[in-house]
């Protein structure tokens, strides 16, 4: 969650014109973090028409980035972390599955990973 701890490090006036502009430093970073859920999640499964959805979510994320610009802050940085955060998150989760699923057969997601390091050479 570095976005949020970032957000919240952030000159007082400028908190305050976030909050001005979207409720609060939680509701903007909920905000941008919804919007790349659900990015993802038309990604994935690909309803009719989903492109034409990406591309308004797409639009929203860089409104929000020129609104924060405004603010002397670099939008395009938050809204990239916000995003990390995220990814941050499926990742986990696809560690965890992968490392239940290993566990199963006898070994881990650590070791595996451990040994890939070793025949990789890193």
């Amino acid at each position: 969650m570095e976005a949020l701890i970032r957000l919240a490090e952030l000159p007082a006036d400028t908190k305050g014109k976030i909050a001005n502009e979207y409720g609060s430093i939680s509701k903007l970073y909920t905000k941008v973090y919804e919007l790349e859920m659900e990015n993802y999640n038309l990604h994935m499964t690909k309803p009719n028409r989903y492109q034409a959805r990406q591309e308004e979510i797409e639009n929203a994320m860089v409104d929000i980035e020129d609104k924060l610009d405004t603010f002397g802050i670099d939008g395009h940085d938050i809204v990239t972390d916000i995003s990390s955060d995220f990814s941050e998150v499926i990742a986990n989760k696809g560690v965890k599955l992968t490392d239940d699923y290993l566990k199963q057969l006898g070994t881990s997601f650590e070791e595996m990973r451990e040994w890939l390091r070793k025949q990789l050479g890193e």
